[in-house]
Parts: structure tokens; C-alpha cells; sequence
């Protein structure tokens, strides 16, 4: 298990899941209207090396009440002379504590999959939260995925309720997903993390990939931030940063992550190898 300032990661060994009733994706407020942009600082970025790349940082003061992204699916070769499966993941969420003072992580992600053999990959949109070290709710989401679709990552929070919406939209195609949880509890999520994620992540019920999924070109990830306090917080305005390199169990580099750009709102991740 991947353990980072506080963040817990989906274990690493094979867990087992709940599979939701998908349920079609509604305004999420109606009459909502964008946050004004915060004023943006300068933030302090760390390096680190990981099983995925891509940033994490710390809200030190307030509440997130919205998290987004948006990026391009990639296209993915399946390497069928590989002795195992490979996978690679586009995942965004955060991790914090409930008011009964329970650690807790929601994200979504978009994974795909090259089973052993295999000369086609799988896309599967998904949902999950961790309670603890409970990662039984996971969401698949109904969506038909294609490489080069514009799809946008949407998770929203009510600090005080404990309620949580994801939503997923495939802006290719206008097609929408969404899926509510309450918890019963207030929800307070300060560490959000924006991610290619690679081996080992996620398992399946009989193995877990060992090998990174070649995409081609770069992964590009942007509109990359948050709500805080009403205010929006593109990613380089956090006070605390850490930009991680994806590296396999050994160390050796998988794939790169970019400096930020677009004010702080953008990057890219870069394929090296699989292995």
C-alpha cells in the first residue's frame, strides 16, 4: 500500500468491491454558478517518486467543496509479448478525515486495461470511496470510452452533510454519469492529488498488472482544481506541492510528469516504459 502525507491509496493487494446501481447524471446544482478565481500564490513544489505521476498538495485552511479535471483518453497499445497484464490510470480525488474522525479518500478515475494476451484494451470509468482501509464502494460507470474523447472529472462535497456527487462526462459525446453517496457524517477533505497512476493499481479478483500500459503521445490533464471556500484554486496556487515521477518497485522511471502550465492548471504525462 502507497502511503503519502496522509493519503491512502487503494491497497495494492487485490480488495474486494461493491458494484452500484449506475445512476444517469443530473445538474448537479441547479443554477450553480462557476466560483471566482482566488488569488493565485506561489507554491513551494517538492519532488517525489511513486507508482504514479502527476501532483498532490495540501489545503491548509478551509474545506475542498468541488474538485475537477479534464483530458483527452488515451490510446494504449496492448503488448501481448508482455508476460503480464498492464494497465494505466487517469485518477483525480483527495483524502481527509470525517467528523467522527475516520480517515477517508473519494476519486474517480478512467482505467485501462490490457489483460495478459490480449491485443485490445478495456476502458472503464469508475467511482470509489475509502473509509479507513475499507475500499468496498466502487462505481463502474456505463459510459462507452473511446481514445480521444474529452472527458471531465467532477467531484463535489458538502463538508458539513457528509454528501458527495461524482460525476463524469464524456464531452465527445455528451454523455453523462453520475453517482451520490452520504456519509453521514461531515467530510473534511484537505490532500486533493491529480494522477496517471500505473502498475499494481487496480487488482482484479485473480491478479494484479505489474506493467505499465503504453499510451501514446502524452496524457494532458487540465482545468486541474478545486473550490475552496467558494473561491477557485487552480493547482499551482496550493501552498504545499509534490510533483511525482511514476516508478516501478525498483525505481526504475515509467513515465514523467510535466512542469505546470496554463497558470498553474495544466500538465502532462509522458510514457517511458512499461516495465
Amino acid at each position: 500500500m502507497y502511503r503519502t502525507i496522509g493519503r491512502t491509496f487503494l491497497p495494492g493487494a487485490c480488495i474486494a468491491v461493491l458494484f452500484a446501481v449506475l445512476v444517469l447524471a443530473t445538474p448537479l446544482v441547479a443554477g450553480q454558478s462557476e466560483p471566482a478565481p482566488s488569488a493565485r500564490a506561489s507554491s513551494s513544489v517538492s519532488n517525489g517518486k511513486a507508482a504514479y505521476a502527476g501532483y498532490l498538495g495540501v489545503v491548509t485552511s478551509e474545506n475542498i467543496s468541488s474538485q475537477i479535471a479534464e483530458f483527452s483518453v488515451p490510446s494504449v497499445t496492448c503488448q501481448s509479448s508482455l508476460p503480464e497484464a498492464q494497465v494505466v490510470s487517469v485518477h483525480i480525488g483527495a483524502s481527509g478525515v470525517l467528523s467522527n474522525g475516520s480517515t477517508v479518500e473519494v476519486g474517480m478515475n478512467l482505467v485501462v486495461i490490457c489483460d495478459l494476451g490480449s491485443s485490445a484494451p478495456r476502458y472503464a470509468p469508475l467511482a470509489y470511496d475509502c473509509v479507513e482501509t475499507n475500499c468496498t464502494t466502487l462505481v463502474v460507470f456505463s459510459l462507452s470510452i473511446s481514445p480521444g474523447d474529452n472527458l471531465s472529472f467532477q467531484i463535489q462535497t458538502n463538508p458539513l452533510s457528509g454528501k458527495v456527487v461524482w460525476k463524469m462526462t464524456d464531452q465527445s459525446t455528451d454523455a453523462s454519469a453520475s453517482w451520490v453517496e452520504e456519509f453521514n457524517h461531515g467530510v473534511n477533505l484537505t490532500r486533493p492529488f491529480w494522477e496517471v497512476a500505473g502498475p499494481n493499481y487496480p487488482c482484479t479478483p485473480t491478479s494484479c498488472a505489474q506493467a505499465l500500459a503504453k499510451f501514446s503521445g502524452r496524457i494532458f490533464l487540465h482545468d486541474c482544481r478545486l473550490t475552496v471556500s467558494g473561491a477557485r484554486v487552480e493547482v499551482g496556487a496550493l501552498a504545499f506541492l509534490i510533483k511525482y515521477t511514476l516508478v516501478n518497485s525498483i525505481g526504475t522511471v515509467l513515465a514523467r510528469c510535466s512542469s505546470l502550465s496554463n497558470h498553474g492548471s495544466a500538465f502532462s504525462v509522458t510514457w517511458v516504459r512499461s516495465t
